[in-house]
């Protein structure tokens, strides 16, 4: 759009980011280090250092927000946003289905790649009005949206300011809305990423994906790079379909020949 780079994103398939695919595969490296923990306490019952304590939850939740944050990022790099969506959401109903028939006590619903697919097919008709805002008043608003939802789904609560409203039990009396993070005390995922709060920091992502395709961060950002993680980065979508029934496959036959 003439006269508007400052608006909207500046990406051709020239100019690859290679520092946000790094970040991006530390990221799912991490989370496949944070399933193999889950699978070695809450399914074979091993116990591991770290598991359950506050500093495991801050971690956890830190690189969930990093990754969330990075994929917003990269829509800008995304040629059919509402493709690549629609494929997340598939493969995401289909793990849903996979654990529910096979897994029952470890069932998927709304995990990771059905809450990316979801905000990718809502973002994707609504991308040029959400540019249209100058990025810096839509990264601070979402932001801010963020801090004053974080605990909307675990602690229903939001926080306003200076105070901290507990919403009531009965809005979380039945799952109707549980892709919005109000879902009742019987509802159970073992992966679950509500629209609120996550869906905030992947549309902050989105935002400053404006300052970073149009070259405005500093210049080691364009320039470092590590090749094997950035190849992680770059298949992440692979790496976490395939990484737990390998996870789960290599403990079971350890546990199943060595215990």
């Amino acid at each position: 759009m003439q006269g508007c780079d400052h608006l909207e994103p500046a990406f051709n398939k020239y100019n690859r980011i290679n520092m946000l695919d790094t970040i991006r595969g530390i990221c799912i490296l991490l989370m496949v280090v944070y399933h193999t923990m889950y699978n070695l306490n809450e399914i074979f019952d091993v116990p591991t250092i770290l598991w359950d304590t506050p500093l495991l939850d801050f971690l956890h939740y830190f690189v969930i927000g990093i990754f969330l944050l990075i994929s917003g990022i990269c829509t800008a790099f995304s040629h059919n946003v509402f493709k690549r969506g629609l494929l997340l959401f598939i493969l995401g109903g289909l793990l849903t289905l996979f654990t529910w028939i096979f897994l029952p006590d470890e069932r998927n619903v709304f995990g990771i790649l059905s809450f990316l697919g979801t905000l990718m097919l809502l973002f994707a008709p609504l991308r040029r009005q959400f540019y249209k805002v100058p990025w810096y008043i839509s990264f601070f608003v979402l932001i801010l949206l963020l801090l004053i939802f974080k605990d909307f789904n675990s602690k229903h609560q939001i926080h306003l300011f200076f105070t901290t409203v507990t919403l009531p039990d009965t809005l979380y009396q039945n799952d109707w809305l549980f892709f919005l993070g109000i879902s009742s005390p019987d509802f159970f995922s073992a992966d679950y990423f509500p629209l609120i709060p996550f869906g905030f920091a992947f549309l902050a992502g989105a935002a400053l994906s404006v300052p970073i395709t149009n070259r405005k961060f500093p210049g080691w950002f364009y320039t470092l790079s590590c090749r094997p993680i950035d190849f992680v980065g770059r298949h992440t979508l692979i790496v976490y379909v395939l990484h737990q029934p390998i996870v789960f496959g290599i403990l079971w036959l350890y546990f199943r020949l060595f215990s």
